[in-house]
C-alpha cells in the first residue's frame, strides 16, 4: 500500500496526461466504493477514459507508479469483483462502441463497455442475438461479461460467454497489447519463436498446459454450467490452444480486455416457457423420491431453484390423503420419542447393537440394514450441563440451543461449545424447556408439527431475551472477537451443505485460519446420507455412491494423524460408518485448541 504522497503524485500524472477523464475527489470515491454486491472498498481514485487509447495510456502511468488497477462496468457483480482500493477504470461511460457486426459471418466485434442489450438490439435487425443472457443484460457490459464468463437463463440454447467468444484484445499491465485467440500449432510455434513479452506469456501457457494436461482432462467437471476458476482445458490441443478463452472468466485477473469478437446466432422466433407435467401424484412423488434435499440447488443453481422446500411442501399434501412410511416415525419424528429413549439408553443401546434384535429394530423402523443405528449417549447433555454447571462471573450470558442430536447423541459436542464460550467471555445457558428445531420433520411432509416447534421456539427464547436488560444475548459470531490458541495440526475439512446453501462457511473459514491450522478444504457436495436419506433402504446404495464421488476417497487418503472435521450429524454417520474415521466438530476442534495451551502452560509450572 503506497503513501498518500505516492497517490497524490499519481493524481497529478493521470492529470496531466487524460485532464478531465481522472477523478480523485471523495465523491467519486464514494460512489465506486460499492457495487450490486455488500462489499465497501474505497478506490485509490476514479478514470473514465474517453476512449482506447486514454484506457492504455492510464494503464501506462498505473504501472510506472505500482498503483493496483481494476476495470469496472456497470458494478453489477455479487461477489467483489469492481470495488477494491485500487485505481478503478470506468469503461462503461465513453468505451462503450459497437466496432463491427457482420451478419454473414454471425459475429461482432464491440469495445468492453457496450451493454449486453445494445449488441442483442442491433443484432436483432439481423435476425441474430448474443446468447448470454444474464438476469442484468440491460445494464452489465460485454467487457464484464467477459470476465465472469456469465450465463444468463437461456444459456443452454448456445452456451455460455465462453462458448460465444472468437477472440480478444488485451492489455497486459506492464502495456504489452495484442489479439487472442484460437492458436494453431504453427501459429504457437511462431509466437514464441518471434520471443518478446507475447512469446514469453505464450511459452509459459505452453508449459502450464504440457505440465497438467492430463490432470486437467481427468479432473476438470465436464458440466455445461461450470464458471468458476480458470478456463485452463481451453489451451489443450482439442481445444485448439484457444488463450481468448482461457481468458474468459479470469476477473481481470491476467489481462484487461480492450475489445472483444463475439459470436452471433441465430435468434429464436418464439421464447416458450418448459413446465415438466406428471400424469398423476404417485409419478411426482417417484421424481422428488432420489432429491436428497441438500438444498445445493438453492445457491449452486442459477435459477436458486429450492427443491427441497418444493419435496416438503409435496409430501405435506400428498400424506394429507397417503400414509406415510414406517420412517417417517423413526426418523422424522426423532425429535419426539429421543427424549424419552435416552432415558433408558442402556437398554435401547442393547437391543440396537445386538445383531438378532437390531436387525429387527431396523426393519420395524424402515432403516437399511446396512447401516449402523446411532448410539444413544449414557446421559443426555441437559442433565450433564446441569450437574457441572459452575457460575462464570463477569461472563455475558448466552443461550445455548442445542439440537436434539447433540443433546442425546453427541453431548460432547456441545459440552465443547460450552468450554469454548467460556473462553471466548460467555457464559452458556440453556432454554428453560428442551427445544427441539424440527428439521427432520421436513423430510417426510410434517410441515404442521414444524410449524408448531418453531412457533415454541420463538415463545420460548423470545420470552427469554426480551425478559430483561441483563437477559442473554441471542446469537454469537465467535470469528469476531475470538482469537482462539494456535493449533498445529492438518486438518481435512467437509463443510455441510445446508451450511454451504443459507449461510456459507466464511465463518468456519476465519477461525481455522485464526487457529493457524493446515486445513485442506474437500471440494464435495453432500455427504450423501442428508439426513434420513442415506438410512432408507430404498436409497441406501444412491446414499453411498455419492458419498464415494469425491468425500469418502478424500477420507480415506488422509493420513491418521489428520483431524476429520464436519459439523453435520448426517456427515458424521456418513464418514464414520463408510469409512472407520472417527470425526470432530469445530466446537470439539476449538476446544483441542485451548486445552493443548492449558496442557503446555502447567507444564511450564
Amino acid at each position: 500500500m503506497g503513501s498518500i504522497s505516492q497517490w497524490e503524485q499519481l493524481n497529478v500524472e493521470l492529470t496531466s496526461a487524460l485532464g478531465s477523464s481522472v477523478h480523485f475527489d471523495t465523491a467519486h470515491q464514494a460512489v465506486y466504493a460499492s457495487e450490486a454486491s455488500n462489499y465497501r472498498q474505497i478506490p485509490i481514485g476514479v478514470v473514465t477514459p474517453k476512449n482506447t487509447e486514454e484506457f492504455v495510456k492510464g494503464i501506462e502511468i498505473c504501472h510506472r507508479n505500482k498503483a493496483p488497477v481494476l476495470m469496472r462496468g456497470a458494478g453489477t457483480s455479487m461477489n467483489g469483483q469492481t470495488v477494491n482500493n485500487a485505481v478503478v477504470f470506468d469503461i462503461s461511460k465513453y468505451c462503450n462502441h459497437i466496432l463491427a457486426l457482420d451478419p454473414v459471418g454471425g459475429n461482432a466485434t464491440v469495445e468492453p463497455g457496450v451493454i449486453c442489450d445494445s449488441l442483442r438490439d442491433a443484432a436483432e435487425l439481423h435476425g441474430l442475438t448474443f446468447a448470454p443472457d444474464p438476469s442484468t443484460h440491460s445494464r452489465c457490459t460485454l467487457g464484464g461479461m467477459v470476465a465472469n464468463n456469465s450465463c444468463g437463463a437461456h444459456f443452454v440454447m448456445a452456451g455460455k460467454t465462453l462458448e460465444n467468444t472468437e477472440a480478444l484484445e488485451i492489455l497486459t499491465y506492464d502495456g504489452e497489447r495484442f489479439w487472442v485467440g484460437p492458436t494453431s500449432d504453427q501459429e504457437l510455434q511462431d509466437i514464441i519463436a518471434a520471443g518478446g513479452r507475447k512469446g514469453q506469456i505464450y511459452q509459459d501457457l505452453l508449459n502450464l498446459r504440457d505440465r497438467y494436461a492430463d490432470l486437467i482432462r481427468a479432473r476438470f467437471p465436464n458440466i455445461k454450467r461450470r464458471v468458476s476458476g480458470y478456463n485452463l482445458d481451453q489451451l489443450l490441443p482439442e481445444n485448439g490452444f484457444n488463450v481468448a478463452r482461457a481468458l474468459v472468466g479470469t476477473e481481470g485477473t491476467c489481462a484487461l480486455t480492450l475489445a472483444a469478437k463475439v459470436r452471433l446466432v441465430n435468434s429464436p422466433s418464439k421464447r416458450v416457457v418448459l413446465v415438466l407435467g406428471f400424469e398423476d401424484i404417485k409419478e411426482l412423488k417417484d421424481a422428488l423420491d432420489t432429491c436428497l434435499s441438500c438444498k445445493s440447488c438453492k445457491s449452486d443453481c442459477p435459477a436458486h431453484v429450492d427443491m427441497a422446500s418444493y419435496k416438503a411442501e409435496f409430501l405435506s399434501h400428498y400424506h394429507e390423503t397417503n400414509t406415510r412410511p414406517r420412517q417417517a416415525l423413526t426418523m422424522g419424528r426423532i425429535g419426539d420419542w429421543a427424549p424419552l429413549a435416552s432415558k433408558f439408553s442402556w437398554l435401547v443401546n442393547g437391543v440396537m447393537q445386538t445383531p438378532v434384535l437390531s436387525s429387527l429394530a431396523k426393519w420395524v423402523g424402515g432403516v437399511a440394514q446396512e447401516r449402523n443405528l446411532p448410539k444413544f449417549a449414557n446421559q443426555s447433555f441437559r442433565k450433564q450441563f446441569q450437574q457441572s454447571k459452575g457460575a462464570s462471573v463477569g461472563h455475558k450470558k448466552v443461550i445455548l440451543w442445542v439440537d436434539t442430536f447433540c443433546e442425546h447423541f453427541h453431548p460432547e459436542v456441545a459440552n465443547a461449545a460450552v468450554e469454548v464460550l467460556i473462553h471466548a467471555g460467555f457464559e452458556a445457558t440453556l432454554p428453560k424447556t428442551p427445544l427441539c428445531c424440527g428439521r427432520p420433520l421436513y423430510d417426510f411432509g410434517y410441515l404442521d408439527l414444524a410449524k408448531q416447534k418453531l412457533e415454541k421456539i420463538l415463545d420460548a427464547i423470545g420470552n427469554e431475551i426480551n425478559s430483561d436488560p441483563n437477559s442473554p444475548v441471542a446469537v454469537v459470531g465467535l470469528e469476531q472477537g475470538y482469537t482462539p490458541p494456535p493449533l498445529d495440526r492438518n486438518i481435512l475439512v467437509h463443510s455441510h451443505c445446508h451450511q454451504k446453501s443459507l449461510f456459507g462457511t466464511k465463518g468456519d473459514v476465519v477461525l481455522l485460519t485464526a487457529l493457524g491450522a493446515k486445513a485442506d478444504y474437500i471440494d464435495s457436495g453432500c455427504c450423501g446420507m442428508a439426513g434420513s436419506f442415506g438410512f432408507n433402504p430404498e436409497h441406501v446404495e444412491i446414499s453411498k455412491a455419492v458419498g464415494e464421488l469425491v468425500l469418502l476417497p478424500a477420507i480415506r487418503s488422509a493420513d491418521q494423524e489428520t483431524i476429520i472435521l464436519t459439523n453435520g450429524f448426517s456427515c458424521r454417520e456418513q464418514i464414520e460408518q463408510e469409512t472407520g474415521r472417527k470425526v470432530k466438530h469445530l466446537a470439539e476442534l476449538l476446544q483441542m485448541a485451548h486445552q493443548a495451551q492449558a496442557q503446555v502452560k502447567a507444564e511450564k509450572v
